[in-house]
């Protein structure tokens, strides 16, 4: 059954005000009292090409302050780089990669998901069957604890760590979808 409602913007429009015009999303949703989303979902309803993201400054010209600004945002880019950067913490994440990547460490994870790598610790998804969308097993992740690099001496110990599902993990480290 085809919808009734009308559309909120024409290819025709659409064409003439991003590419030939050049105007951007935003300044479309702005002039017709839409969002840029929905400007987006018709271009791609109507299979407008995108524009390049540095196409927008062919042909301006910068002023020198900023450009001047620019600069030194490069500099102290190269400048920040190991013990320069704020965040350095000693070469911390050096020692913790190398030590992952031992062998030993290697048959230990690979243990710990053989005996506890059956269902995510969290939210108890089964992490051994497929997806039914896509046919895809989950992500299986050893989980400690007590942080690996905060704990060397508890590292490889089965009780500091648990297995979880992709997206458990990721919110267990703050990095949430």
């Amino acid at each position: 059954m085809m919808s009734s409602r009308k559309a909120l913007f024409s290819k025709e429009d659409l064409i003439r005000e991003y590419t030939e015009l050049g105007k951007t999303t935003t300044q479309i949703a702005n002039e017709s009292g839409h969002s840029p989303s929905a400007v987006w979902n018709y271009m791609k309803l109507y299979d407008i090409p995108r524009r390049p993201e540095w196409s927008y400054r062919v042909g301006k010209k910068f002023s020198p302050e900023w450009r001047n600004s620019l600069s030194k945002a490069r500099i102290a880019k190269q400048l920040a780089k190991g013990k320069a950067n704020p965040n350095w913490r000693g070469g911390v994440a050096i020692r913790n990669n190398t030590a992952r990547i031992t062998e030993g460490y290697q048959v230990w994870r690979k243990g710990i998901l053989r005996f506890k790598g059956d269902i995510c610790t969290l939210c108890g998804k089964n992490l051994l069957s497929p997806c039914p969308c896509c046919g895809k097993k989950p992500d299986r992740h050893v989980h400690h604890l007590a942080p690996f690099a905060d704990n060397p001496t508890s590292r490889m110990s089965d009780e500091n760590v648990v297995v979880l599902c992709d997206y458990c993990h990721k919110l267990q480290h703050g990095k949430g979808h």
